[in-house]
């Protein structure tokens, strides 16, 4: 009988360990699926879309746009403005006059208008106000021919139009610092679009009127305004570096060009070179 009844419970201390085991088994078999199929409805991690990423993107988007506008806006000033001015019957002299007033703008006006979007952390604002203030200035420009009233208009233009390429360009590497860009990419847009806007306006010439020429580039100048408007807020005013002036844009910018210099010689990066033509030419005088 003794026997018998230790028998009996070591079967049942047997069934008892194999059910405590098989549910042991079943639960984890549970765990292990249930935690198959959360993985396998999760996106992957390049589908998560994040913030930083989509403020990255909108960033670079907007301003290789707004390169793309300012830069193809140059390329048709720079080759056929002179023409407007002689074909509205202006004469050598206040030609001379009137083509050397950029170059006058960017020691006079140019660091006082950095200088002032600087201080107060305003990149982005003095952009906008520039462009639509040359929108403007070219729009009334296209509509006097007399000499004295031409040079009146174009310099005060000149005042606000000058100081857009510093400016973009500081709030362009600000942003590349920020989000972690490559800042060549985005300048590229503008190289491209300063050879053709120059290559189209060309072509126009040949269908309109020489008078008609200066609307081609108040209306570059039109879009470049309405692009300066998808320019992305960096909220950056409190941990960014305040510069004490427009000198420092300037120095920045020319040491800018020497860097280029030395990555030109690298036959391997072969864009740099289009890019450091179209910066010595928007220094020099455009």
């Amino acid at each position: 009988m003794a026997r018998a009844e230790i028998g009996e419970r070591a079967n049942a201390s047997s069934a008892m360990s194999n059910s405590s085991r098989k549910s042991a088994r079943l639960a984890i078999t549970k765990q292990h699926d249930i935690a198959r199929i959360a993985i396998e409805l999760m996106p992957s991690e390049s589908q998560i879309p994040t913030a930083s990423q989509d403020a990255s993107r909108r960033f670079a988007t907007g301003v290789a746009l707004f390169y793309a506008t300012l830069f193809g806006m140059t390329g048709t000033h720079l080759p056929f403005f002179t023409v407007w001015l002689k074909a509205v019957g202006i004469d050598a002299f206040w030609i001379g006059l009137i083509t050397a007033v950029p170059p006058v703008t960017r020691f006079t006006a140019l660091p006082l208008v950095t200088g002032l979007a600087e201080r107060r952390q305003a990149l982005r604002r003095a952009i906008i106000v520039t462009s639509f203030a040359t929108a403007v200035g070219f729009c009334v420009l296209g509509t006097q021919h007399l000499p004295v009233l031409v040079f009146l208009i174009y310099a005060l233009t000149c005042c606000l139009w000058t100081p857009m390429v510093p400016l973009t360009d500081a709030y362009a590497l600000r942003g590349v610092k920020r989000y972690g860009l490559n800042y060549d990419p985005l300048r590229l847009w503008g190289s491209a679009a300063f050879i053709l806007g120059a290559l189209v306006c060309g072509m126009l010439l040949d269908f309109i009127a020489a008078q008609n020429l200066i609307w081609i580039i108040a209306g570059s100048a039109a879009i470049g305004a309405v692009a300066s408007l998808a320019l992305q807020p960096l909220d950056d005013a409190g941990t960014a570096r305040p510069v004490t002036g427009g000198r420092q844009c300037v120095a920045a910018r020319w040491r800018l060009h020497r860097n280029y210099r030395g990555i030109c010689a690298d036959p391997r990066k072969p864009r740099c070179l289009l890019h450091f033509c179209v910066d010595c030419l928007a220094a020099s005088g455009i």
